[in-house]
């Protein structure tokens, strides 16, 4: 199994936020976590657990079933 950078992970649930038009914090609300961590989370200063991981991916899935399962590229 390939391990994802926190900083390209960070990256990719910025752009799948802004292209959804979601805020952070209705994102972080639906994850359960502070808007400031997901902020952290998405420059890469702050590495989100599994999780957490997939309640995020939970949510934009609802929003984009096809964002939700592209590619995260390094």
């Amino acid at each position: 199994m390939k391990l994802i950078s926190s900083t390209a992970i960070g990256a990719w649930l910025r752009l799948a936020r802004d292209k959804l038009g979601i805020s952070r914090h209705a994102l972080a609300a639906a994850a359960g976590i502070s808007p400031s961590t997901l902020r952290n989370a998405e420059r890469g200063h702050h590495k989100i657990t599994r999780h957490t991981a997939a309640l995020l991916l939970q949510e934009i899935a609802k929003r984009d079933a096809a964002l939700a399962h592209s590619r995260i590229s390094n």
